[in-house]
């Protein structure tokens, strides 16, 4: 151990063995050449248009895993891809350029991790939740958006802990 940590540290530095900057600079060209955050954004322009069709998919995959839940009942595997669904437009919908609807589906998920038991999900905020998320998609360059959508959110977000509060209060 270097004598400048204390035997009381509980971590180690790990030195890789490979510079993995010449790696990528052997493949894209010397510095002077290239500026990687032009490349990054020409690539992430590139795929924007895949990032609607993505989004589509999961917009359609999550209506129609909610009325597949309110039709069928809550059996584990439709409850699993619905929340699973849900979880990807959560974690991606912001890269995507959709962060409102990433947002909304934030605190979808978070009725989710403190309302464990699909039957005690209210479905009219369900409901809400999974068109406003639609909504927001379809909406994404209506000039009024942010600040509806912004809106809708915090409506959506204040209603939901509301509900956890009052869920996590009545006896069991």
């Amino acid at each position: 151990m270097p004598n400048n940590q204390s035997a009381s540290m509980d971590f180690e530095v790990i030195k890789p063995r490979v510079d993995l900057r010449a790696k990528v600079r052997d493949r894209i060209g010397s510095a002077a050449n290239v500026d990687p955050v032009a490349a990054a954004e020409q690539a992430m322009q590139q795929l924007s248009t895949r990032f609607t069709i993505w989004m589509d998919e999961q917009i359609n995959m999550m209506v129609d895993g909610w009325n597949s839940l309110k039709s069928d009942g809550y059996g584990e595997e439709a409850v699993q891809a619905f929340r699973r669904c849900v979880h990807d437009i959560k974690g991606e919908a912001s890269t995507f350029g959709y962060p409102l609807a990433g947002e909304a589906a934030a605190s979808l998920a978070h009725l989710f991790e403190h309302v464990s038991e699909p039957g005690d999900w209210p479905p009219k905020l369900v409901e809400q939740y999974v068109n406003s998320i639609r909504a927001m998609v379809v909406e994404h360059d209506r000039n009024d958006y942010d600040k509806t959508a912004k809106t809708l959110c915090d409506q959506l977000a204040a209603v939901t802990e509301d509900y956890i509060a009052a869920y996590q209060a009545k006896p069991q």
